[in-house]
This record gives C-alpha cells, structure tokens and sequence, in this order.
C-alpha cells in the first residue's frame, strides 16, 4: 500500500497544478484566438481594400479609353458624312 499512497502523493500535486493553470489560463487563451482573429479580419480588410482601389484605378482608366473612342467614332462619322456629301455634289 505503501507504493499506492507514494505515487498518490506525488500525483496528486501535479495534477492539481495542472489543472488550476488550466483553469487561469483558459481566458487568456480565449482572449489571444480572439485577438488573432481580429488581426486576420484586419488583414482581409487591408487586401481587400487594396483591390477595390486597384480596380477603382483600373475603371476610371477604362472609362477615359471608351471616352477617347467614343470621340474619334464621332469624328469618323464626321469625315464619312463630309465624304459623302462631297461625293454627291
């Protein structure tokens, strides 16, 4: 019996410890997963941001290429209508 209660007694202490810092530590540990997940959204955030500027850029670039299209069209059509009233005199 005498090995029982030595292997109790040093056991017993250890899985105490254990246990109570388990327990102190479980809110801290909640606190850091919640703190990473934040900085993850955070991040999101940061790159998705950076795309919609990216395609904002890339909009307004495309819009002053149509615009520029758009004013030689008319200026084609210009010349053709000139042309062909020149043509019919």
């Amino acid at each position: 019996m005498s090995g029982i209660t030595d292997i109790l007694q040093l056991s017993i202490p250890i899985v105490l410890t254990n246990f109570f810092t388990w327990f102190m530590t479980r809110k801290k540990e909640r606190a850091d997963a919640k703190k990473a997940d934040l900085d993850n959204v955070e991040r999101i955030i940061s790159v998705w941001r950076g795309l919609a500027e990216e395609m904002e850029k890339k909009y307004q670039e495309a819009l002053q290429k149509i615009s520029a299209l758009e004013k030689k069209v008319e200026q084609c059509q210009e010349n053709h209508r000139l042309r062909t009233l020149k043509n019919e005199k």
